[in-house]
């Protein structure tokens, strides 16, 4: 509570002593909490109170007011008088103050004065001049606006005041139970900027609309892609702006501030609105009277938007062209104006041209200035199009990628062989990883640019945009002109090449011989730096690295350049996980994925997205480190395979494998196959060795030792021909598990102790910590796993601590430290309930379920469901609404959930769904699919996940499912055939298109001897097939021939 308010919180409380009376006015804009301040000022008053709208009649005022129970005769009259509309010798305000006297102590308080005339208002400050010499006797006038000049001098006025970001991060909080994420918070007091009913109707908005939500332990938050505006914010916004006219002059000028910039002076509003300067400054005042327009500008900048929004379109094209007449002068306020004035094409790009030229005269085509003449590229066309496209994307590389790219296609496109637009095209290209096009790109130039030193110094630095080490060395050996006074680029280039493949000497060599030389670029001496810091990084000296990022990324802040701090940021933050640093490993990770969104940098950010999920891991934070990697993977997915998706593929599989979630082990099985696959596809030698080790980890802890110790080998071996320690390392690593799968403990502790061994000479004590725990697991080390844990904690790598946990249950419980979170459950009772969705959705009594009747209880048990399986047992209200009714308003979509819930719980029984504190979850029942993925039992298959009218369904549960299928269906194909081939029907069913799906059940029919068969479902396969442009062999024999491994 502020100074002012306590104040008059104490005035009020001293009202019973009958020593003053007290008058005073309380204000602040709509949604600053006027109501709630008053009610807790009279709530906290020691005497009677009552509170009456200001604008209440007079007659019906007094005769709302109480009478004392001995009212003297004159004031008995008068106020009979005043009822009855008849003349009174004495002023209203005097028979009002008289009555409070005689109720004292007594509190009026006379709510929404704003809306009342001018009468009112002075009847009320009279009566406040008359109370405040009364005493015992109390007026609280509450309004939208300050009070006018005839408020009696002295009388206690508060305004109230927005919160601060401080405060209005508390409030939100408070609303929520929990504290919000730092962004949800920041977002929301970006829009409400501060007012408390602004800040929690947007809370309310973003929670309905799932941009907030509980996933049970906290808040997640997820920025809107628009801009919403909450309907009840939008509604008391219109209520204060519909008494002015649109034809007036307030109309006009409160319709002309709406549409032009902010700060436009008075000669040329005067000018822009047609009025005189006399009706301009009343036109203010009454805005200002109304509560729209403060000193400054509008009161809040959301009546600025509401305001612009009611124009109509032709009001706005008049008003834009008006102005720009007036700003003719100043280009880039006109600029703000021409989309409104539906300008000629050629006359818009000529003003957004000048404009831009304004905008760069002090730096050149910065990115304003850049999307300035983006601007004007849109509206120009012939050779200038070109020009101004290809200055825009020069401006816009750093700051905006994607807009950049954008334009620079729009030039190659129009004059495909400019050697500018090429070169800028691919290049930009380059940088999103797209070589091969960018290659292409360049091919189409004339031949004789593309010969010459210039042009293999253009190749190298193209490939190392794209990061194609091997590609870059290629060049570079077989060009040896090129290492005689080379370009600064191309050294960067190669030195960076050499740091990612194993050539540590050379790409030292290299940097430090082109830093030495004195007129280097900023970003280029940069970039060299960085490139010091890699290899000292991969030498594991951890301190080295750290120091060389932090001085690349001081030059580039000084530099201005922000695009390359981004990058150093994330290189740094490795180097601080490796040093135990958690919490500046986060910060950085933080900001760099801060700025390189900034940028528009999508990829980047999700290479950092990627990063900050395994920080995520290391603490422990498991369902955040999902939700990254997740997100990442969907966007790298859409752009084909690449080095960046086999990375997220393959943390994922780490991620399940230490999170250990019901279903993990065949998450981690199956992401660490993609994450194989990607990179056979690709053959990238230092990714597929990483991607080897992986998958020969998850295939010996949760499929075969056989595949593991292949996978193995062939990791092994291809890391000693490229002389990588890391993947040799974990290679030996991954060994040691499947040794263990194939039922040799002895050989797999020994291959456990001499990894770690060999770690440790290396100087990696974290790795090296890791692969001991797993020895101590499999020899029933406690005591060693004891000190473990305790180094684990120390170093705040509180994944490996849990894994500890997990492996030795109650271990450094006795230290006090307790149980960890999830690391013991209670025991649940056995269910009197069974849901089978493994097939027709059935639920019952086991032995006894009935199909479910109704699609929406079916929709809604199955997203329950597979959240459950995902290991988040309740979903929220806001999510199954999302789910359930996508189309009906909020709070429709909240009664017809309520109401399902009930007619659900009333068909299958009470206890199918609990109330959880966000939403629902799934009782005490028990799955077929949750049994299946425990027992492997496939007899559980009556037929496809969710088969019939099949709800919505959580993608990643229903490809766990049929994948853990496919993996039963294969084991039983020697011993089983039948059954191998009745689970192929049913995977070929669900996917009609997989192939290795096709090949498994042609070969069960097959061993099955069902020749008949195997003839009649290829030939229908084939069919379905070609309707697709896939043409098979004629012969089920000859499509197996090329399928010999499924």
């Amino acid at each position: 509570m502020s100074s002012t308010m306590a104040v008059l919180g104490q005035r009020l409380r001293a009202l019973p002593a009958r020593r003053v009376g007290l008058a005073a006015w309380l204000w602040g804009e709509a949604g600053i909490g006027k109501t709630h301040a008053s009610r807790a000022l009279l709530r906290e008053a020691p005497c009677r109170s009552l509170t009456l709208a200001a604008t209440l009649p007079l007659a019906e005022l007094v005769r709302a007011l109480p009478r004392p129970a001995r009212l003297r005769v004159w004031t008995q009259i008068a106020l009979e008088g005043v009822q009855e509309g008849r003349a009174v010798a004495a002023p209203a305000a005097d028979i009002l103050a008289a009555l409070l006297a005689q109720l004292a102590p007594f509190v009026l308080h006379l709510e929404d004065l704003h809306g009342a005339d001018a009468a009112r208002l002075e009847l009320t400050g009279q009566l406040a001049a008359a109370v405040a010499r009364t005493r015992g006797a109390g007026l609280l006038v509450t309004s939208r606006l300050p009070p006018p000049d005839t408020w009696p001098e002295g009388d206690s006025v508060v305004a109230l005041e927005r919160l601060s970001p401080r405060a209005a991060a508390a409030l939100l909080d408070a609303e929520a139970g929990a504290e919000l994420p730092p962004g949800a918070a920041a977002w929301v007091f970006e829009r409400a900027r501060g007012n408390p009913l602004f800040t929690l109707e947007y809370f309310r908005l973003l929670a309905r609309q799932g941009h907030l939500w509980n996933s049970g332990d906290r808040w997640r938050w997820r920025a809107p892609g628009d801009e919403p505006l909450p309907v009840t914010v939008e509604a008391i916004i219109e209520q204060i702006l519909e008494g002015v006219g649109a034809a007036g002059a307030a109309g006009r000028l409160m319709a002309a501030l709406a549409l032009l910039p902010p700060g436009v002076d008075d000669a040329r509003l005067t000018a822009i609105t047609a009025l005189t300067p006399q009706l301009l400054a009343e036109a203010r005042l009454e805005l200002q009277r109304r509560g729209v327009l403060a000193p400054g500008g509008f009161a809040h900048p959301l009546y600025r938007e509401v305001a612009r929004k009611q124009l109509r379109p032709e009001q706005r094209q008049a008003l834009a062209r008006q102005a720009i007449t007036v700003f003719r002068h100043d280009p880039q306020r006109a600029a703000h104006l021409i989309d409104e004035a539906q300008l000629e094409p050629r006359e818009a790009a000529a003003l957004f041209l000048q404009a831009a030229e304004a905008a760069g005269a002090g730096d050149g085509d910065g990115p304003h200035s850049a999307r300035l003449l983006a601007r004007a590229a849109q509206h120009a066309s012939g050779p200038e199009q070109v020009h101004l496209a290809l200055r825009a994307a020069r401006g816009l590389r750093e700051a905006d990628l994607p807009e950049a790219l954008r334009l620079a296609e729009l030039a190659h496109h129009l004059a495909p062989q400019q050697a500018g637009a090429a070169g800028l095209y691919a290049e930009l290209l380059a940088g999103q990883g797209r070589l091969a096009e960018a290659e292409a790109c360049l091919q189409g130039l004339p031949a004789e640019e593309r010969t010459g030193r210039a042009w293999w110094s253009r190749l190298i630095r193209l490939r190392g945009a794209a990061r194609h080490h091997g590609g870059v060395l290629e060049l570079w050996q077989a060009h040896p002109e090129l290492h005689r006074q080379p370009d600064p680029g191309v050294v960067y280039a190669v030195a960076f090449a050499s740091a990612h493949s194993a050539r540590l000497g050379q790409a030292a060599s290299l940097a430090g011989g082109a830093l030495a030389q004195p007129d280097l670029d900023a970003p280029t001496r940069c970039d060299l730096i960085n490139v010091l810091g890699i290899v000292r990084y991969n030498q594991n000296d951890f301190e080295g690295a750290a120091q060389f990022y932090a001085q690349a990324l001081e030059q580039a802040r000084a530099a201005g350049l922000t695009h390359l701090e981004a990058v150093y940021l994330s290189n740094r933050a490795m180097a601080l996980g490796e040093l135990g640093q958690s919490r500046a490993r986060l910060a950085d990770l933080g900001e760099s994925l801060r700025l390189y969104r900034a940028q528009g940098q999508l990829l980047q950010a999700t290479r950092t997205q990627v990063a900050l999920a395994d920080a995520y891991l290391d603490l422990a934070r498991y369902e955040e480190a999902e939700e990254l990697l997740l997100e990442s993977r969907d966007f790298l997915a859409r752009l084909g395979p690449s080095e960046h998706l086999i990375e997220c593929e393959y943390r994922l599989s780490v991620l399940y494998r230490h999170w250990a979630p019901p279903h993990g082990g065949l998450l981690s099985l199956r992401h660490a196959r993609a994450a194989l696959a990607h990179a056979r596809q690709l053959a990238l030698p230092g990714k597929l060795a990483w991607a080897l080790c992986y998958a020969s980890t998850a295939e010996s802890c949760f499929a075969g030792a056989g595949e593991g110790q292949r996978l193995a080998q062939e990791a092994l071996t291809l890391a000693t021909q490229l002389n990588a320690p890391g993947p040799s390392g974990m290679a030996r690593f991954a060994l040691a598990f499947a040794l263990e799968a194939a039922g040799q403990p002895d050989e797999a502790l020994r291959a456990f102790e001499a990894t770690e061994a060999a770690l440790l000479a290396q100087g990696i004590v974290d790795a090296a910590q890791e692969v001991g725990l797993e020895a101590d697991r499999l020899s029933g080390r406690r005591q060693r796993a004891a000190e473990r844990l305790a180094w684990f904690e120390q170093a705040g790598m509180k994944n490996l601590a849990q894994v500890t946990r997990r492996y030795f249950p109650g271990l450094g419980e006795a230290a006090g430290q307790g149980t960890p979170p999830g690391s013991a459950r209670p025991q649940a009772s056995p269910a009197h309930l069974r849901l089978e969705v493994l097939g027709e959705m059935r639920c019952g009594p086991p032995g006894a379920c009935a199909a479910v009747r109704g699609r929406k209880r079916r929709e809604l048990l199955a997203g329950l469901l597979g959240g459950r399986l995902r290991g988040r047992p309740d979903v929220s209200r806001p999510a199954l609404m999302d789910a359930l009714y996508p189309h009906a308003g909020e709070d429709q979509a909240a009664a017809a959930l309520k109401e399902l819930v009930h007619q659900t719980r009333a068909a299958l029984g009470a206890g199918v769904i609990r109330t959880t504190g966000d939403g629902y979850a799934l009782g005490d029942l028990e799955s077929d699919a949750e049994t299946f993925l425990k027992t492997g039992d496939t007899a559980l298959w009556r037929g496809p996940y969710l088969a019939g009218e099949e709800p919505a369904s959580d993608g990643l549960i229903t490809d766990t499912l049929y994948g853990a299928l496919g993996t039963r269906a294969q084991a039983l194909s020697a011993d089983q055939p039948a059954e191998a081939a009745r689970l192929g029907r049913l995977l070929c069913e669900a996917n009609p298109y997989d192939l290795a799906a096709l090949a498994l059940t042609l070969n069960a029919l097959r061993a099955a001897g069902n020749h008949r068969s195997l003839g009649r479902f290829y030939h229908a396969a084939r069919q379905r097939l070609l309707e697709v442009g896939e043409r098979l062999p004629e012969e089920w024999t000859t499509f197996l021939q090329g399928h010999v491994g499924a």
